[in-house]
């Protein structure tokens, strides 16, 4: 059952694949969330009701994607933690190192392909400002 908070405190007496059911579940439901707002989108007519719903659910989903890049204390670093090792001693130095270290590279790779996106978006804002055209592709 989706909820806004759990308490998972005790989670560490559980066993791994529990642990890793645990870790996943706010990041499955989020996304099911996602999928229903998508949904919703498409059902309803043409127009700034569907584009509304259609932008909080690539929003919802992004976050739910964000949420299981491996950073420190995230879903995605608990996941990956009880994947590689077999105890749940939080002094797991280096895992949480490398973990953070992924995360970080895969979020600048995030960063790098939307400032991409918005450079190009740019460039055509600016021409279509500057000579009242789209530009050809």
């Amino acid at each position: 059952m989706p909820c806004f908070f759990a308490d998972v405190s005790e989670s560490w007496l559980l066993s791994r694949r529990q642990k890793i059911i645990i870790s996943a579940a706010g990041c499955a439901s989020q996304t099911i969330f996602g999928i229903v707002l998508y949904l919703i989108g498409v059902l309803a007519e043409q127009g700034p009701v569907s584009a509304a719903f259609a932008e909080a659910a690539r929003l919802t989903l992004a976050f739910a994607l964000f949420q299981l890049l491996p950073f420190h204390k995230s879903d995605g670093h608990w996941i990956l933690r009880d994947l590689l090792t077999e105890t749940s001693d939080p002094g797991v130095r280096a895992l949480i190192r490398i973990t953070t270290a992924i995360g970080i590279l895969l979020l600048a790779v995030i960063l790098y392909k939307t400032i991409l996106g918005w450079q190009a978006m740019a460039g055509h804002l600016f021409y279509l400002v500057r000579t009242g055209y789209a530009p050809d592709e």
